[in-house]
């Protein structure tokens, strides 16, 4: 498994309603890992803070 394969699975957690102030979503993430822009893809998961309401297995927040 490969950077890319891992921040899919990442993005793929994020729930499809959150959005960063720019309006960025997991779709967005998305493409720009199909360019292999995976560089630019973590930097905008990483901005989709998801909050605790929406952390797997109530994680600390």
């Amino acid at each position: 498994m490969d950077v890319a394969d891992l921040l899919a699975r990442a993005a793929a957690m994020v729930p499809a309603d959150v959005a960063n102030e720019a309006g960025v979503t997991r779709v967005d993430v998305r493409e720009y890992l199909h360019h292999d822009e995976w560089e630019v893809a973590l930097d905008l998961l990483a901005d989709l803070d998801t909050g605790c309401d929406h952390r797997p297995f109530g994680g600390i927040c």
